[in-house]
């Protein structure tokens, strides 16, 4: 038993090695660097789907260790908020089971899987807007970015360049928050499929054509934009008066 713990353990450490690594090739400076960004969660995926959560909450310990001393706190910080921790969650939630009167094995539902996915995206979205003081304070950053990369790319004066960072910059959140939900579901289905494949995952591959969304989430979406767009008449009126 402790040598299987202990080779548990190692795989763990490895699995978290390598995606610590495929995330640092954004510093090469190269398209297929930000490829290997993208699959940095497969590493921990792998750990988890195959070992179990403690696997993957080791892989992604030991990435954000890698990370810290390859570069600095705040570095670390993002990895695990953006990487380490979803995927121990979602695993988490993946793995749970339980039994049915009949006496089958009822695994977490895939729909409750995609509903976390929102939670995380929106959590995210909040906590950049209380990073940034609020709706004005996130869209002012975002512009100001905008408005630098336009600048460098063109290299010369844009027409209507602040209209087109304002407007960019209103969709940017919402776009960031999709492409991750997109690579975190691809390096999770990837990781199912390579564990599928060699017999050794741990849970049944989900079946995608019967995956559906629970009729809560759907509600509170449309509360959370009614709210926002409720705050974003009152600051206008607010700014008019």
């Amino acid at each position: 038993m402790t040598m299987r713990r202990a080779g548990a353990a190692a795989i763990a450490v490895a699995c978290g090695s390598a995606g610590a690594c495929l995330y640092l090739a954004a510093t090469l400076g190269t398209p297929g660097g930000l490829v290997l960004v993208y699959m940095t969660q497969l590493p921990l995926f792998i750990a988890g789907l195959w070992l179990g959560t403690g696997a993957a909450a080791l892989a992604g310990m030991t990435a954000t260790l890698v990370l810290l001393a390859a570069s600095d706190l705040l570095g670390a910080a993002v990895f695990a908020a953006v990487n380490a921790v979803p995927v121990v969650l979602i695993v988490r939630q993946a793995l749970q089971a339980r039994s049915a009167s009949d006496g089958t094995v009822v695994w977490y539902p895939p729909g409750l899987l995609t509903a976390w996915l929102a939670a995380f995206a929106l959590s995210g979205i909040a906590a950049a807007l209380l990073l940034l003081g609020g709706p004005e304070g996130l869209q002012a950053t975002l512009r100001s970015v905008v408005a630098e990369v336009l600048d460098r790319l063109v290299r010369h004066p844009v027409a209507d360049r602040d209209q087109a960072a304002e407007l960019i910059a209103m969709v940017i959140p919402g776009m960031i928050a999709a492409s991750w939900m997109i690579m975190l579901v691809a390096n999770a289905a990837l990781a199912q499929g390579l564990l599928a494949r060699f017999g050794a995952n741990w849970r049944p591959s989900p079946d995608l054509a019967g995956l559906d969304l629970p009729l809560w989430v759907p509600v509170v979406l449309g509360l959370a934009a009614a709210a926002v767009c409720l705050a974003g008449r009152c600051g206008l009126s607010a700014s008019t008066c």
